[in-house]
């Protein structure tokens, strides 16, 4: 492997290398080249011609592409007959990116439906970079890279792109995932639509509406559904008595438990004991 030498700036590249000889070179799947938060100095990449392979690259910030332009974060993916052309003149810009080559890399990027030769919008950054130091971790495997492992890491990185790029209209309120991550988190605890509506920063009215229209249930009926189906799991160990799974998870009264257990699951928790 040939590692290039590094922009020289404040900022530091993750990864850039270009491998020689490439850790997977078959008909299927070829890997020529992964970067990781690669910083580059103002200026544009001008290629007609391109590089003959897969290029997939995501941009931490507004980029040209020509006469087309990203205001923030967005990922292209250009096949082996596109060229590329793609910069910033602003400021120094820092990217992500993947050469790679075979039939397995073009069935992939067909199946997730993304665009060819254009910006896309919005990307789940984190995402795709954990995919890419990945796949340059698997490269770096001796004595053989497994070429599954890498398939599989670019089949991550594309239908990640893929959702992220659906969701644009579709994406869950923030103050309602963190409601209902707090749920998730304390769920054998007493929830108070008070205190979940303050967490949102909304009326009771409104976190109830919300949470129904995103989640598909109620706050409170979520918490009840990860009660019983926690309950249900706990049922399975006969050292635990139905009052101490019910305890467990978060009911004193086991008569209500039961008539919420039985409701839920279609029978009642001392069936459950095998």
């Amino acid at each position: 492997m040939i590692e290039h030498p590094r922009l020289q700036s404040r900022r530091r590249s993750g990864i850039r290398i270009f491998y020689a000889p490439p850790p997977l070179d078959g008909k299927d799947l070829a890997l020529h080249g992964v970067g990781v938060r690669e910083w580059m100095r103002p200026g544009t990449v001008d290629r007609p011609g391109g590089t003959g392979d897969w290029l997939i690259m995501a941009y931490h910030q507004g980029m040209h592409f020509g006469e087309r332009r990203s205001n923030g974060p967005s990922l292209m993916v250009w096949s082996p007959r596109h060229g590329h052309r793609y910069g910033c003149d602003e400021g120094e810009w820092c990217h992500s990116w993947i050469h790679c080559a075979g039939a397995s890399v073009a069935r992939l990027v067909a199946a997730s439906g993304l665009p060819l030769d254009q910006p896309i919008a919005p990307i789940d950054m984190a995402g795709i970079e954990r995919c890419l130091d990945g796949i340059h971790r698997e490269a770096q495997v001796q004595p053989a890279s497994d070429a599954v492992i890498v398939e599989n890491l670019l089949h991550i990185l594309l239908r990640t792109a893929a959702r992220a790029a659906r969701a644009t209209d579709t994406a869950v309120p923030a103050s309602l995932l963190n409601v209902r991550h707090h749920i998730d988190a304390a769920f054998t605890e007493p929830q108070a639509l008070t205190d979940l509506a303050r967490m949102a920063d909304c009326s009771v009215g409104h976190l109830c509406a919300g949470f129904k229209r995103w989640f598909g249930v109620s706050a409170i009926d979520y918490a009840i559904g990860l009660r019983m189906q926690r309950a249900r799991i706990l049922l399975g160990d006969r050292n635990l008595s139905v009052h101490a799974v019910a305890r467990a998870v978060g009911y004193e009264d086991l008569h209500h438990f039961s008539k919420l257990f039985r409701k839920r699951h279609g029978k009642p928790p001392s069936a459950m004991r095998g």
